[in-house]
């Protein structure tokens, strides 16, 4: 009996929206974690997260787990703005696996150049 308690407490958890986050939708769930100074990418992203917007953020490091838990993430939108671009890129470390299965997403001059996109369309 105790276990059926922690495997609800667990996917009461997993379907919640991360802590200073922002969740719409219910089937394809999108997750706005725009300018809430994150240094971490959040825990308990709801598993049918299709879009995680990250931008915005002062994102040192991004492990190659931090999206493993979402199997569903289609598009990840990842800090990249102009007052702290050179730390983005000097300073934030991708571990080699943080992405596998995404491609860059290529940006459109009109588009806002403040983050970088990653999918897997």
């Amino acid at each position: 009996m105790a276990w059926l308690l922690v495997l609800l407490a667990v996917a009461a958890c997993v379907q919640s929206c991360p802590t200073l986050c922002f969740c719409f939708g219910s089937t394809r769930v999108v997750v706005h974690c725009e300018f809430q100074n994150l240094t971490t990418v959040p825990m308990y992203i709801p598993v049918n997260t299709t879009h995680l917007k990250l931008d915005l953020n002062p994102l040192p490091i991004v492990n190659e787990f931090a999206f493993l838990p979402v199997p569903t993430l289609q598009l990840i939108y990842l800090p990249f703005f102009a007052l702290i671009q050179y730390q983005a890129l000097s300073e934030m470390r991708l571990d080699k696996s943080s992405f596998r299965g995404f491609t860059r997403v290529p940006t459109h001059p009109l588009e806002d150049p403040t983050f970088i996109a990653f999918s897997k369309y």
